[in-house]
């Protein structure tokens, strides 16, 4: 063989060793990319999901926000409307609290304007803040509170509002006690006078909390200016005390009394002399 041919020979195989680089070479750059390109799907799918789930999160979270907006409301707590008659307790708390329908009342007191209509739909509104398990959230008239009146045994108390009042410790041993009305977060403060066991003392004041109104909306955080506006010559002010007066006979016994500190009401109570002129009844 002579030169020409034997380099020829050695030279041979070169492009095959070549040629198999090069494929093996493709090879590992496709597995690379198909590794890559995995990688990339599976981060889409994570930021994927991660907003899908953010979306579910705040989905959920704003129907219980909707939930809790709604779920404490009193749809009939802005409806509550009352005259002012405070010596004319014939207004029953339904006509009162509708104010859908104008009921003609008329005044017993003469002073108040006799033989003038006056309606319930045209006084403002009363707003009720604390929630009241029982009916004892009715507006303050000066025989009452909604359907509690003044002179009521316990027993018919209960049977009225369809629960129960405190029995107090010691009631055995007492006069005169104030007590509430039982799971009523806004009760008003009851004083309860007699000897005779707890079920027939009876109702001789009801003293007023936060929350509450007399059927003319005069409440705690009214003004004394208010309170003037409202009842005129009716209000007899003694210091910082302000008493409303019935010009009925029939209601002579019976008082409103206004504590006032810096021009502000800071207490509200009704009920029968002498238990509803002192501060502190019992």
């Amino acid at each position: 063989m002579d030169q020409r041919e034997t380099e020829t020979y050695n030279r041979g195989p070169l492009p095959d060793a070549r040629a198999s680089v090069s494929v093996t070479s493709a090879i590992e750059l496709a597995e690379q990319q198909n590794r890559q390109q995995a990688i990339y799907m599976a981060g889409a799918a994570v930021i994927a999901f991660l907003l899908l789930s953010f979306v579910a999160l705040q989905f959920l979270l704003g129907d219980d926000a909707d939930v809790t907006s709604t779920a404490g409301a009193d749809p009939d707590a802005s409806a509550q409307s009352g005259a002012f008659a405070f010596d004319d307790d014939t207004i029953t708390p339904e006509a009162s609290a509708t104010g859908a329908e104008e009921t003609p009342v008329e005044p017993a007191d003469p002073v108040a304007g006799a033989g003038v209509e006056t309606t319930v739909a045209d006084e403002p509104a009363i707003e009720y803040l604390l929630p009241s398990i029982l009916p004892g959230d009715e507006p303050m008239t000066l025989r009452g509170m909604g359907p509690m009146q003044i002179g009521m045994t316990v027993a018919e108390i209960e049977e009225t509002i369809g629960g129960t009042i405190v029995e107090p410790a010691n009631i055995d041993t007492l006069d005169c006690v104030q007590t509430s009305i039982g799971g009523d977060l806004g009760s008003p403060v009851l004083t309860l006078v007699g000897s005779a066991g707890f079920a027939d003392r009876r109702l001789a004041r009801i003293d007023m909390v936060a929350g509450h109104a007399t059927r003319s909306g005069i409440g705690i955080g009214s003004t004394v200016d208010d309170v003037r506006e409202t009842y005129g010559e009716r209000i007899e002010t003694t210091g910082p005390t302000m008493v409303y007066v019935p010009t009925d006979s029939a209601d002579a016994a019976y008082r409103i009394v206004i504590d006032t500190v810096g021009g502000e009401v800071t207490g509200v109570r009704n009920g029968e002399l002498p238990w509803v002129s002192s501060t502190s009844p019992c």
